[in-house]
């Protein structure tokens, strides 16, 4: 809410896994600076992780001879 910068995400995917870099340990970055824990964070669109385990889920099985096709688009705004 404070800048006004909205992020709008679509995706063939079922999903999404929201990763946090908890444990990214004091990685040298450009200009001297470094990264550590918690220092970003990443939005990766995906299938179900259980999803062999739940039976209306989707399953995350890719057969010989089949291609893996999804389409993930990241939209910013300013409002």
């Amino acid at each position: 809410e404070k800048t006004g910068i909205e992020m709008v995400t679509k995706t063939t995917q079922p999903g999404v896994q929201l990763y946090t870099a908890n444990f990214l340990t004091n990685r040298k970055a450009k200009g001297g600076k470094s990264y550590d824990e918690r220092y970003g964070f990443c939005l990766e669109t995906q299938t179900f992780p259980n999803g062999m385990a739940i039976p209306h889920f989707p399953k995350p099985i890719l057969k010989k001879g089949e291609e893996y096709n999804e389409t993930v688009c990241y939209k910013f705004n300013v409002r």
